[in-house]
């Protein structure tokens, strides 16, 4: 058992925390520099015209505009920020899942030690199984919205592997 909870549950909590971060900084990154060039513009614009040079604050603010577009579309495309909350989700529920079995709570319950251990790993594949099936999912159907997903309790994804998970944003 402890192979399993260092070899799998382990490592995949530090592919889900990498992958977390990753996403944030992206995120991050990516909006501080939207509202950045965005505070630019209209100084651009009024410093050009001051001088005398409004052609220029003109083509300028409208390269300014076209860098923010493209960051902005490809912030979209990618969904940095949703990656960042599904991720983290997944990686919380992980540990979630390993401290309830540690600590005999919640499903653990009761157990004795090999039917716990049985319990664990199958809870542990339903979670990663579960964000493995959302992705091709959320691609294939079309998804324009890229709705963060609550990262399923072990019950849910033990019994209902199929089932896309609720969205935690409003409709």
């Amino acid at each position: 058992m402890q192979e399993y909870l260092s070899e799998r549950v382990q490592k995949q909590r530090d592919w889900y925390e990498l992958r977390a971060n990753d996403s944030k900084q992206r995120f991050l990154r990516n909006q501080t520099v939207i509202i950045v060039l965005g505070a630019v513009i209209p100084l651009t614009v009024t410093i050009a015209s001051f001088l005398g040079h409004a052609e220029l604050g003109a083509v300028i603010s409208a390269g300014i505009s076209c860098g923010i577009s493209i960051i902005a579309g490809l912030d979209k495309l990618h969904q940095p920020q949703t990656a960042w909350f599904n991720s983290r989700a997944y990686e919380e529920s992980l540990k979630k899942e390993e401290w309830f079995y540690r600590y005999r709570a919640g499903d653990y319950n009761g157990l004795s030690d090999r039917d716990a251990e049985v319990r664990f790993i199958e809870n542990v594949e339903g979670i990663i199984s579960a964000d493995i099936a959302r992705r091709p999912a959320s691609h294939r159907n079309g998804d324009k919205r890229g709705d963060v997903v609550a990262a399923p309790s072990a019950t849910t994804a033990k019994t209902d592997q199929t089932a896309k998970p609720q969205s935690v944003l409003p409709g």
